[in-house]
């Protein structure tokens, strides 16, 4: 499958996994982990350290069961994936674009928006 992928994707940079939250862990805990590792290693070993993934958090697609929760929860629940996502797939992604569209999230017009409202002090939070 490795040489499907380089003819058909390589030339083109076409690694985009779909790490987003919502669709991720539709369910607190139930991840998507083993259909985009899976994915993932169909990517050639030697291009594992120049793969990049995104996004770990971004405000437009957030799990449903994360809506209800304060912002300081969800800081945790966030820091928390993020770091458990990075651990995860270490062997075979190398960089990533932790939080998508960081300049255009605080000003999201939307009534209930965890990320949003959990990210504005995650610039000065280490990971």
């Amino acid at each position: 499958m490795n040489d499907l992928y380089a003819r058909r994707f390589a030339p083109y940079e076409l690694r985009d996994l779909p790490f987003y939250w919502g669709a991720y862990e539709p369910e607190a805990g139930k991840t998507d982990e083993l259909r985009l590792r899976k994915t993932a290693e169909l990517v050639p070993a030697e291009s594992h350290r120049d793969q990049k993934e995104h996004p770990l958090c971004w405000h437009l697609v957030q799990p449903q069961w994360l809506m209800s929760k304060p912002p300081s929860e969800v800081e945790s629940l966030q820091v928390g994936r993020i770091r458990r996502e990075c651990a995860a797939f270490a062997d075979l992604i190398g960089k990533w674009d932790v939080v998508n569209e960081a300049v255009a999230m605080p000003d999201v017009q939307a009534p209930t928006n965890p990320s949003r409202d959990s990210v504005q002090g995650l610039g000065e939070s280490s990971f």
